[in-house]
């Protein structure tokens, strides 16, 4: 069912996609297929993949593309086998278009938005997460094209730091995180400062909010430890699937909020003893 271009588009992935794209080029031959999937890795990603992949792309572009394309799809398959069903809205109901003669559907406008965005990301820890979004969205019939492509849009604009925030938001009792606030005139580490900016930026956007803050959140008034999902995080953080996000990367971030004042500087004592 899926051509070559896409298939090769895909393998170009293995670098960021590792395992999923032997997974995903098997479920588009038909491994596990049944009729309403086959339908919808025909129709949209076969076609998708094949109308990206006629584009000028770099080497680095091909592999974000078939590395997010080999993730969503390897997604789908998993909750295929597990017995879920694709959302049976007419989401992926291909529609006519006068204007080019051709048809598509909401799904195909969806996870071409994802490529294209997974194309220009150098963050490409980031990649996992947009692949996550379109699979997602393909088994829940809550989320309209508005919302994914809102999701979708924020998460362009958002760095994997505060991506990174919203899974310790999730459940920041587990982090050790410092428990009061900044002070004015406090020595803060460069990092740590970078964090509360990528935190404050988070809050303006209704991702992050604090138990102990109104809506006028300043970076020297941040308390770590009552950092919660905004309006919008739950539902970004179920969508993108942030619970995934490793450990060492999470580390990474909580080190900067920590309660332990020796742990903060710990970076910069090293480098500054380093040869």
């Amino acid at each position: 069912m899926s051509s070559e271009s896409a298939q090769k588009l895909i393998k170009a992935g293995s670098d960021l996609a590792g395992a999923a794209v032997g997974g995903a080029l098997g479920f588009l031959a038909g491994d596990t297929l049944t009729a309403a999937v086959g339908a919808m890795a025909g129709g949209v990603v076969t076609n998708v993949l094949t109308d990206v992949s006629d584009r000028v792309l770099s080497a680095r572009e091909k592999m974000r593309v078939g590395a997010t394309a080999a993730i969503a799809i390897e997604h789908i398959r998993k909750r295929v086998d597990q017995g879920e069903k694709l959302r049976q809205d007419g989401f992926f109901e291909k529609k006519s278009e006068p204007e080019s003669g051709k048809s598509s559907s909401q799904a195909d406008e969806i996870f071409e938005g994802v490529l294209l965005k997974a194309k220009n990301d150098h963050e490409e820890k980031k990649i996992k997460h947009l692949g996550k979004l379109f699979a997602n969205v393909a088994f829940d019939p809550w989320c309209s094209p508005a919302e994914a492509n809102y999701l979708l849009r924020l998460a362009e604009t958002m760095t994997y730091t505060q991506m990174v925030l919203l899974k310790i938001a999730h459940s920041p009792e587990a982090y050790r995180l410092r428990n009061t606030a900044y002070q004015e005139g406090e020595q803060v580490p460069y990092k740590t400062v970078a964090v509360l900016e990528s935190i404050l930026e988070a809050h303006h956007k209704a991702l992050i909010q604090f138990t102990d803050k109104g809506h006028h959140l300043q970076i020297n008034s941040i308390n770590p430890s009552t950092i919660s999902f905004g309006v919008v995080g739950k539902r970004f953080f179920e969508m993108l699937s942030l619970r995934e996000i490793p450990d060492a990367d999470v580390e990474d971030i909580r080190r900067s909020l920590s309660a332990d004042r020796a742990e903060v500087f710990q970076e910069i004592v090293s480098r500054s003893s380093a040869p």
